[in-house]
């Protein structure tokens, strides 16, 4: 099976020692992951069952739509690389490291965007997409607690966090 594209987005601090500013002021994200440009960066991830550590090719952008609230070496940035485990490395809540011979940041992963699953490709190949008509409204399926969808229509419990899901 060959690796497809996953996406996601990340809360990184800048910490390349050569981007420091005067008198040991943090560095500036700006400088070292430039907004509104792509970088190709390494990414240094952990493994969760093994606590290997293993290098990943990522594009790394600075999307540059929060610093007015977050600081000047900080960043939201959106990382896509190509990996058919990346999900091992990169989970919501895990730290990684952004890498180009060193350290340059630290981050944590926020959330997924998109990961490449074989039933993605299926789905980008269902012949029947071109049919006119709606799909069918899946909203009253939705947890008003979590947003997670629930197997069945209601009245049901959620099967994330236990709410109940009365009928219309």
């Amino acid at each position: 099976m060959t690796p497809g594209p996953c996406k996601f987005q990340a809360f990184v601090t800048v910490s390349s020692p050569e981007a420091d500013g005067p008198a040991g002021q943090p560095a500036l994200a700006s400088a070292t992951l430039p907004p509104g440009q792509i970088r190709r960066l390494g990414l240094r991830g952990e493994h969760h069952p093994t606590r290997g550590i293993h290098f990943f090719s990522a594009l790394v952008a600075n999307n540059a739509d929060s610093s007015d609230w977050i600081g000047d070496n900080h960043a939201i940035v959106t990382v896509t690389l190509t990996s058919d485990d990346a999900a091992e490395y990169f989970s919501a809540g895990d730290h990684f490291a952004p890498w180009i011979g060193h350290d340059i940041a630290d981050g944590v992963v926020t959330r997924w965007l998109f990961a490449w699953t074989p039933m993605t490709t299926a789905l980008r190949m269902n012949p029947y997409d071109d049919q006119p008509g709606d799909a069918p409204c899946l909203l009253r399926r939705v947890c008003p607690e979590c947003g997670s969808v629930a197997d069945c229509a209601p009245p049901t419990t959620c099967s994330q966090c236990g709410a109940s899901l009365p009928a219309d």
